[in-house]
């Protein structure tokens, strides 16, 4: 029977080569769909201009490719800043111009994935501070009719987020119909929580999978840390999840040989589940 989650690959990884080089890779490999890591040197968005996004879509578009999720890098922004402040203010316009930049090049989900934030804060400061930038940013997201898809983080990343209890708050405070959740299973695995338990909680909130393995020191391709990834993988199936699932391979372990990452993740998983085309 054939998967109906869609596996594709991201370009997380390759920030030490060039996009082009990036894109002849997915090529070499026959994909024509993958999740865009907005990040430099690859995409430049800022608080003031989103500019770039227009040539890149227009390259895009010429050469066949289609984007499913758009992952931006948090820089120094946060979802947690301070609120009356000017980091809070050029944080949400950020997030904005990272809402239009989705919007254009046609990304299924922008996928928020949460850093930063003060430790010495209260957390009900803390969390408060959250709610409001998230509703700034689906003010717009819901006139652009662009869904956004809040992710977990462990603590070494962000102040707070850092379980699905958490995240759950969260969507009902800031109650927006577009808002859903970002499953990271290595995330999830690293707090020891289960898909089953995501799946009771959000249901068809949940709008995207990063489906990444991992093991001390960060992510790892699929099958490569100590997470079971076979399982969670029919776990998100028999819960009913149809969405795509993001081989995303953060932080530093493949940055010298992205090419090989993705050659081995195709060998690991692809073939069994389906490659994004």
């Amino acid at each position: 029977m054939e998967s109906q989650i869609q596996t594709v690959l991201s370009n997380a990884h390759y920030v030490r080569y060039s996009f082009a080089y990036f894109l002849r890779s997915q090529e070499q490999l026959g994909l024509k769909r993958f999740s865009l890591y907005g990040s430099t040197p690859h995409l430049f968005i800022d608080h003031r201009d989103f500019s770039e996004v227009e040539a890149l879509a227009c390259l895009l578009a010429q050469k066949g490719f289609s984007i499913s999720a758009f992952l931006p890098a948090n820089y120094g922004y946060s979802l947690f800043a301070q609120q009356e402040t000017e980091h809070f203010a050029v944080s949400l316009e950020y997030y904005k111009n990272c809402v239009r930049a989705a919007k254009r090049l046609g990304a299924q989900v922008m996928c928020l994935r949460p850093q930063n934030g003060l430790l010495s804060e209260d957390p009900g400061v803390r969390m408060a501070n959250c709610i409001a930038m998230m509703k700034g940013i689906l003010k717009l997201a819901e006139s652009e009719h662009m869904p956004v898809a809040l992710g977990t983080a462990l603590p070494a990343s962000a102040a707070a987020l850092h379980t699905a209890a958490e995240l759950q708050s969260l969507l009902r405070a800031v109650d927006s119909p577009l808002l859903g959740v970002l499953l990271d299973t290595y995330v999830m695995s690293e707090r020891n929580e289960r898909v089953e338990e995501w799946s009771q909680r959000f249901g068809k909130r949940l709008y995207h999978v990063l489906f990444c393995d991992g093991r001390a020191g960060g992510y790892r391709i699929p099958g490569r840390g100590i997470h079971p990834m076979q399982r969670y993988y029919r776990q998100l199936l028999e819960a009913g999840y149809h969405g795509d699932a993001t081989c995303f391979l953060g932080g530093r372990t493949y940055l010298q040989e992205p090419d090989k990452a993705d050659k081995q993740t195709m060998q690991q998983i692809l073939p069994k589940e389906g490659a994004g085309q």
